[in-house]
């Protein structure tokens, strides 16, 4: 009888821990599937936020942009004299 009871206990215990590494293997898979969908959420922001930033890039480079260089020269000696020296 006592071989029995033992082996009762035995076999609650194996339940018992094939249910909590169960339980920490949901919890992992858990994690697992929030770090995805925010980094899913991250990929979609920064794409939506590229197309802002080149055309906020092409903006100043056209502020930037040199129609005429030798009249750009021309007005601009004194700046162009006092920053190469």
């Amino acid at each position: 009888m006592d071989k029995a009871f033992k082996k009762v206990l035995a076999d609650l215990e194996k339940k018992t821990e094939r249910k909590e590494s169960i339980h920490k293997n949901l919890e992992k898979f858990k994690e697992m599937v929030k770090n995805i969908i925010f980094k899913d959420k991250i990929k979609n922001k920064q794409k939506e936020q590229k197309p802002m930033i080149e055309k906020i890039l092409k903006d100043i480079r056209g502020l930037f942009k040199v129609q005429d260089k030798a009249m750009f020269a021309k007005q601009n000696i004194p700046y162009l004299a006092f920053f190469s020296i």
